[in-house]
């Protein structure tokens, strides 16, 4: 997957984008899938999740992306559910 610029992100439209604030891009299959990943693992809502999905299947991914994932990426904080990250390593 080519390497998605300041300029390439800003010449998506917005209805390419799942989430909140221009986040999670889908408008190449690559790309769908990464959002699929970053948002099971970030515990991305039910709706942006659901973007994806629809999303995905107008540019053709086919696989379920969303569905696919397991429920967890890595070890949980016992409280709060977040994953605690530490010098750019799960802890």
């Amino acid at each position: 997957m080519a390497k998605l610029t300041a300029a390439k992100r800003r010449s998506i439209p917005a209805s390419k984008f799942a989430g909140p604030d221009r986040s999670y891009p889908v408008d190449t299959p690559g790309r769908a899938r990464a959002a699929a990943g970053l948002a099971g693992m970030h515990h991305a809502s039910g709706s942006v999740k659901a973007k994806i999905k629809r999303l995905s299947k107008r540019i053709g991914e086919q696989h379920g992306p969303i569905d696919d994932l397991p429920k967890s990426h890595g070890r949980h904080h016992s409280q709060t559910g977040q994953l605690r990250v530490f010098g750019g390593k799960l802890a």
